[in-house]
C-alpha cells in the first residue's frame, strides 16, 4: 500500500490486480456514471463495505423522525415521516427504521440536545438531496431512449 501520495491525508494509495474482462466492466461504468474509474472503484467498495453508523445523523433523524410521526399534527406529515424512515432504511441497513429511530430517540441522554436548526440542516442538506437524486434516477429509468 502506497500512503501519503495522494489527497489530504486521509487518502491512501492502492494497487488493485484485476482480470482486463473486470477492467472493461469497470470502464464502462465508469464512463456510464461520468466518473473515473478510481471514483467508480471507490462508489463501488463504498457500497459494499458502508462506513460505521454516524451517531450524529441517526439523533438527528430522530429528531426528524419524531417531528414528522404520523401521530402528529393529525398525519399531516406522515409522508416526511415515510421518507426519513427510508433514508434511514437504505443507508444505514436498519429494517425497521420507524422502530429503531423511536427507540434510539427515546433512549437519548437529554443532556446531548438536538435543536431544530440541525434538524433542518439536516433536511435541506442531506434528506431532500437524496430524495431529489431518487426522483433523477427514477426519471432516467423512465425516459424513452431516443437511440435508432
Amino acid at each position: 500500500m502506497v500512503a501519503g501520495r495522494i489527497g489530504d491525508g486521509d487518502t491512501v494509495g492502492t494497487m488493485v490486480r484485476m482480470s482486463s474482462e473486470l477492467r472493461d466492466r469497470v470502464k464502462a461504468a465508469a464512463i456510464e456514471h461520468g466518473r473515473s474509474m478510481n471514483s467508480e472503484i471507490v462508489s463501488a467498495l463504498e457500497e459494499v463495505y458502508p462506513a460505521p453508523l454516524d451517531i450524529d445523523e441517526l439523533d438527528i433523524a430522530a429528531a426528524a423522525a419524531v417531528m414528522f410521526h404520523p401521530q402528529r399534527a393529525k398525519g399531516k406529515f406522515a409522508d416526511a415521516y415515510a421518507i426519513v424512515c427510508e433514508y434511514v432504511e437504505e443507508n444505514y441497513s436498519i429494517p425497521d427504521a420507524a422502530k429503531a429511530l423511536d427507540e434510539r430517540w427515546n433512549n437519548r441522554s437529554e443532556t446531548d440536545p438536538i435543536s431544530a436548526e440541525q434538524v433542518y440542516e439536516w433536511l435541506f442538506g442531506t434528506l431532500y438531496p437524496w430524495v431529489d437524486s431518487l426522483r433523477q434516477a427514477y426519471d432516467e429509468e423512465r425516459s424513452p431512449s431516443l437511440e435508432f
